[in-house]
């Protein structure tokens, strides 16, 4: 075992880049590394998904942010009228940085009502931010979140943050 100090340390240099895709946490960051420092060490967490493994499903409580690390992952806008067809064309993809919101605001045939759903693909990148919201609000995630390829994500935990 290493001393809760050099594990916090390492937790914080392993992780802190990633969750730096949020900028809220780069500004505390700025002011007062060891928020984050304690955060990277007691909320995040490192999690592996083999292809065609769900990360979640829509209707499940979103407990976690998710930061796609390394891998491919896909999401599914289901509107449950319609079953979502999975091999569609991608409708949005994401590069490093960007962030996952609410897809409904995305995807202009929800919004009017339509029963489609539409296919978005993370291709292999780094510091992909998904699910933000939960952080600020009871959130039901509206969609299927799976792993495209082998992914590698770093989870944070909503009730610690």
């Amino acid at each position: 075992h290493l001393p809760a100090s050099l594990r916090a340390d390492l937790h914080y240099e392993m992780r802190q880049s990633t969750v730096m895709a949020l900028v809220y946490l780069r500004n505390i960051d700025a002011k007062n590394p060891r928020v984050v420092r304690q955060l990277c060490d007691e909320a995040v967490t490192d999690k592996v998904f083999l292809s065609g493994e769900d990360i979640f499903r829509a209707g499940d409580p979103c407990m976690n942010v998710f930061f796609v690390n390394h891998g491919k992952v896909k999401y599914l806008l289901e509107t449950g009228t319609a079953r979502p067809d999975a091999s569609k064309d991608t409708l949005i993809s994401k590069k490093r940085g960007d962030l996952f919101l609410d897809f409904a605001l995305l995807v202009p045939a929800v919004l009017a009502g339509g029963s489609s759903a539409q296919a978005v693909t993370v291709t292999h990148s780094q510091c992909i931010c998904i699910s933000e919201a939960a952080l600020w609000t009871a959130w039901t995630n509206r969609g299927r979140l799976w792993a495209a390829s082998d992914a590698q994500l770093l989870t944070l935990d909503v009730e610690a943050f």
